[in-house]
C-alpha cells in the first residue's frame, strides 16, 4: 500500500469508530452521538 492509501483507510477508520460504531457502554450510541447528547444536555443545565 502506498502511504496515500494507508492515511485514507486510517481516515475512514475513525469516521467509523466515532460515528457508526456503537459502543455498549455509551448506551448503544456511536461515540459521536453520545458526545452530541452529552454537550446538548450539558448546555441545557447551565441555562436552567
Amino acid at each position: 500500500r502506498s502511504r496515500s492509501q494507508l492515511e485514507l483507510a486510517v481516515v475512514e477508520y475513525i469516521g467509523w469508530f466515532n460515528d457508526s460504531r456503537l459502543h455498549q457502554a455509551l448506551g448503544d450510541l456511536p461515540p459521536s452521538e453520545f458526545e452530541r447528547l452529552s454537550l446538548s444536555s450539558s448546555l441545557e443545565i447551565s441555562l436552567s
